[in-house]
């Protein structure tokens, strides 16, 4: 007992003398500012300004007052540090720190006086307020005998703790001296420090499990802002760890063709969120030369077959949101080609350093919009901030048929604060003086009351004004799967715009959320549309939005938009009832117009046995006052108050589309002419997998054609019943051969005659059809 009272008591001394020793100031140093006053122990020091370099400097020096020789290192506090740069060039060398940590160490003379030189470059845009502390230390001399000679180095004991200083970091969009600053910009398909962090949100492709490369795509238009700059950094966010990983860079030519990796560089150990590597030689952006660059990683996908597990490793990718840049993927196959799995924002970025001007900005060109003639519309124009100050507000003129228009200002509901962030603004648009069709040039004139420092500043657009109207159609695609315990939730909001919006409304449920789902359609089967979780929507494909809540508003305002083209479908089964051909006409409002033409088969009344057709449904730990009435038949009580949903009736299901192998098969609508009925034809295969084929009643099938635009949204759309064979042509009255089989017609076989009518497969190989009294 008394040795440890001894050993106790000598701890808590031990304790005791180091509080005493960090406490106490050692004075062999001091901190100087720029008028050459010693900054006390303890001070604060507040940075606002960036310097040209785009730097925020720390405005103190260091001095050697003890009148001796003394070994000296910094130590630097720099956990709060947002992304961007940290250097200090200080005793002797240079060291870019990533962390808390010591900077260089050197003997300093008994006269030694140098300036810190540290420096936060910060990314341009990202606005932050934030403090790091910086002490010095001073340790032991330790002497060396190196080639017969003795030096002196810094030894490993800390003698003394020198003064202590904070420094308050403010970087604002009022920080820039003005005109241009060398500074780093993100660049990727999003320009934020967000990332998956809840995962029951993040991604993965487990129906392609092994070794996957995954890319951003960044094609030349979204590189502009960053020509002539240096990538220096790239960095990528796991919503988990996925193993060891590659990072690279690699140019792709104007014409499409990959060049190479320029950067590549393993992680062998990446952790969840952001993982950051230097690109030791940095590569300079030259739009002259390449089309565009992909920003990616490898990783490994696995594939658990145990569903959505959140503790495996099957969901390691972190998209956020809706997509600005394809998200194109290789190694699901032997043939080593890319694939596109649509807009998504992949968290894959890298830092370029360049020259940014203060206030700039740019408009994308818009595209075509209808305009009933003598009324007047507006139209949502995109705009990238590619300025270090953000965006409040915008001054434009619009020149159309040689007139311009006066110059007038919108002020931005919220300011756009991240460098290369995108905004939409609505500028309001007349029809012509005369129908048909004109191109409309918006200029950018000022941002936030100053002159647009961007090289480009006008986007331009065709404006097409016409007393015709097209019937007007809205399709909502919603990601949904029997594994989604939400989805329910999805069913409903589907079922309820059929009821709002009548035939104006198509529904068309993608089940992709799990692939042991009856259902299951591969994203190589239908169009790459981008969803951030289950269940979601995409409105037309002009932005996701929740199937119950949010839906129906943006279908409301979508009818409100004029369509370019009015469509109309014709499907019709062929003979054996085994595919469907397609026929749609297509009329035009504008004039060369063209588009892309998609088909989908849409099955109603699918009904199964057995766990591929169990419904989650997470809906049970509510009670029926906790939620809207329509989803209390799912809650604890209701009359689908379980967690898992048996004899469910499944409604608006793709079961079949014009894609293959990522790729849609059919021919696309080009220069049409308006006015003029054009036609197109396409034929599609019904599913083949025995579960979801044996559920399906021909009878409640249905044909859809999509005519999506050049921008990938969708203008409009039509629906249809399908047709009987049209090889069962005339009644049969007498016909001296037997049938080989019965078909019903939705395509069951009969055992025998049917009252009704019935389609008969003849042995030389015709069908006929016949009436049954």
């Amino acid at each position: 007992m008394l040795m440890k009272r001894i050993f106790t008591l000598l701890t808590v001394l031990a304790c005791g003398l180091l509080t005493y020793a960090q406490n106490h100031v050692d004075e062999t140093f001091q901190f100087v500012d720029e008028q050459g006053n010693v900054v006390p122990n303890g001070s604060v020091i507040t940075v606002k300004t960036i310097n040209e370099q785009g730097e925020m400097v720390v405005p103190l020096s260091v001095k050697n007052v003890s009148g001796k020789k003394a070994a000296v290192k910094l130590y630097e506090t720099i956990a709060d540090k947002p992304s961007g740069g940290w250097t200090t060039c200080v005793f002797g060398g240079c060291i870019e720190l990533k962390s808390t940590g010591y900077s260089n160490a050197c003997v300093a003379s008994e006269n030694y006086s140098e300036s810190l030189q540290t420096e936060w470059k910060p990314v341009i845009g990202q606005y932050a307020s934030w403090t790091a502390k910086l002490q010095i230390h001073v340790f032991n001399i330790k002497q060396e005998t190196k080639f017969g000679q003795t030096i002196e180095t810094v030894g490993d004991e800390i003698i003394g703790y020198g003064p202590q200083v904070t420094v308050s970091f403010e970087y604002t969009e009022n920080s820039a001296n003005g005109g241009s600053a060398v500074g780093l910009a993100l660049m990727g398909s999003y320009t934020s420090d967000e990332y998956v962090t809840d995962l029951s949100k993040s991604s993965g492709l487990p129906n392609y499990p092994g070794n996957l490369k995954i890319a951003s795509d960044i094609p030349a238009e979204e590189l502009a802002a960053y020509q002539g700059g240096k990538i220096v950094k790239m960095r990528v966010a796991f919503a988990m760890a996925p193993g060891a990983s590659t990072f690279f860079i690699a140019p792709y030519s104007k014409e499409g063709s990959i060049m190479g990796n320029v950067f590549e560089k393993t992680v062998d150990a990446p952790t969840a969120g952001w993982n950051e590597v230097e690109v030791e030689t940095p590569y300079t952006i030259d739009m002259n030369k390449i089309g565009g660059l992909l920003l990616g990683f490898t990783y490994k996908q696995v594939n658990t077959n145990d569903g959505r597990n959140y503790n495996d490793e099957c969901y390691p990718l972190s998209i956020v949101g809706e997509g600005n840049y394809s998200m194109l993927v290789t190694g699901i196959d032997a043939s080593g080609a890319w694939y596109d799995f649509g807009k998504a924002n992949l968290s894959v970025q890298a830092f370029v350093e360049s020259s940014y001007n203060q206030y700039a900005a740019q408009p994308v060109d818009f595209g075509t919009m209808v305009i009933p003639f003598g009324s007047n519309n507006t139209k949502t124009i995109t705009v990238r901030n590619i300025g270090t100050e953000g965006i409040s507000s915008l001054s434009y003129v619009i020149t159309a048929s040689g007139r311009e228009t006066e110059e007038e200002t919108l002020t931005l509901s919220k300011a756009v604060t991240m460098f290369n962030a995108m905004t939409t603004v609505n500028v309001p648009m007349a029809s012509a003086a005369e129908e048909g069709t004109e191109e409309r040039v918006l200029t950018i004139t000022k941002v936030n009351g100053q002159p647009n420092a961007a090289s480009v500043k006008s986007a331009k657009g065709l404006v097409a004004s016409t007393s015709r109207v097209a019937t007007k159609r809205v399709v909502v695609e919603e990601y949904t799967g029997t594994g989604c315990g939400w989805c329910p939730r999805g069913m409903v909001g589907l079922e309820n715009m059929h009821q709002k919006f009548g035939d104006k409304f198509i529904g068309i449920g993608i089940h992709q959320f799990n692939s042991s789902d009856a259902m299951y359609i591969s994203p190589a089967n239908y169009a790459p549309v981008s969803f951030s979780g289950a269940p979601s929507s995409q409105v037309n494909r002009s932005g996701e939005a929740d199937p119950y809540y949010e839906a129906p508003n943006a279908v409301e305002y979508m009818l409100s938009v004029p369509a370019k083209v009015d469509v109309e479908v014709k499907g019709q089964w062929n003979d054996d009832m085994t595919a469907v051909n397609a026929t749609a006409t297509v009329n035009s409002l504008i004039d060369g117009a063209s588009f892309d033409i998609e088909y989908v088969l849409v099955a109603d009344g699918l009904k199964g046995t057995g766990t591929a057709w169990n419904q989650s449904n997470f809906y049970t730990q509510y009670t029926a006052s906790q939620v809207p009435d329509d989803l209390k038949p799912f809650v604890s009580g209701g009359q689908y108050g379980k967690s898992t949903i048996t004899g469910w009736t499944f409604n608006d299901v793709a079961i079949g589309s014009s894609y293959a192998n990522y790729v849609n098969q059919a021919t696309p609508l080009e220069n049409l002419t308006a006015g003029q009925d054009e036609t197109n034809t396409f034929t599609i295969a019904m599913p083949t997998k025995t579960t979801l084929k044996n559920a399906i009643d021909k009878s409640k099938v249905t044909l859809v054609a999509i005519v999506v635009d050049g921008d990938g949204t969708i203008t409009n759309a039509a629906k249809c019943v399908i047709e009987a064979p049209s090889a069962i042509g005339a009644i049969m009255t007498n016909d001296t051969q037997e049938p080989v089989a019965r078909y019903s017609l939705d395509g069951r076989q009969l055992n025998g005659r049917q009252k009704g009518l019935n389609i008969i497969r003849m042995a030389d190989g015709r069908v006929v059809k016949t009436v049954v009294k």
